[in-house]
């Protein structure tokens, strides 16, 4: 076995760098906007825990999408694809 990968490892090792790459500018928007401390407040946790967010925690996706005005796939697109958003929307 060679220890280069085929074009399908890494293209999808691309795929998941991508979705990291947007989740954590997902979590720099909102910093940027101001929401973490409204965040922490509305899911009654601790004010610094969303400022150490790589990514929007799943449990939390849709709370803070309806806080941020920002789409679960904008923050999340790695479990909320675009595709299947408008697909339920259809």
């Amino acid at each position: 076995m060679s220890d280069v990968p085929n074009e399908a490892q890494f293209q999808e090792e691309c795929d998941r760098l991508v979705l990291a790459a947007q989740c954590l500018a997902a979590v720099r928007e909102l910093r940027r906007r101001g929401k973490m401390r409204e965040i922490a407040d509305r899911l009654h946790i601790k004010r610094q825990a969303p400022y150490t967010w790589q990514r929007v925690p799943a449990e939390h996706v849709l709370t803070v999408a309806k806080i941020s005005s920002m789409t679960p796939s904008q923050l999340r697109p790695d479990i909320y694809p675009v595709s299947l958003l408008q697909a339920a929307n259809s």
